[in-house]
């Protein structure tokens, strides 16, 4: 289970963020449906990876709220099916705060919880473009789907 799903189930929120990279404020479209249906589905996480690479030619047409959500959905599918161990999950949190760099982006959570060097890190859009060149996404989402630690 995903944090946003924790937190939605919880009901409890991460000091100074809102449930999810702004997904609340994203009008209703056809790509926030098929988000929100990736992110809660029940399929494991390899499966939601796969699901979620399916839609990286579509995601290019979406604005870029719904491409950080897609992002941030990718980068935590990573790390909770690794124990939150698997490195490859830090780029998919900096491109979604890079498309999406309000404070309350849980991209910034994630980044900050993984990488020490980061904990204090201010949530700007400035920053959101150090984090996405300093951590840029891979060139081919294949492989993705492998399991490392």
């Amino acid at each position: 289970m995903g944090i946003l799903s924790k937190l939605f189930s919880s009901g409890k929120k991460p000091a100074g963020q809102e449930a999810g990279p702004a997904v609340k404020d994203m009008p209703a479209s056809p790509a926030k449906t098929r988000l929100m249906q990736l992110y809660s589905s029940p399929a494991a996480e390899t499966e939601r990876i796969r699901m979620a690479v399916a839609m990286k030619a579509d995601s290019e047409n979406w604005s870029r709220a719904e491409r950080s959500f897609w992002y941030y959905i990718i980068g935590d599918a990573l790390a909770v099916r690794s124990k939150r161990e698997d490195p490859r999950s830090i780029p998919f949190y900096a491109a979604s705060v890079f498309d999406n760099p309000i404070p309350t982006n849980l991209g910034w959570y994630e980044i900050k919880r993984a990488c020490n060097e980061y904990s204090s890190l201010e949530s700007t859009p400035k920053n959101a473009v150090m984090l996405h060149q300093k951590h840029p996404l891979p060139e081919s989402f294949d492989g993705l789907t492998e399991v490392r630690s």
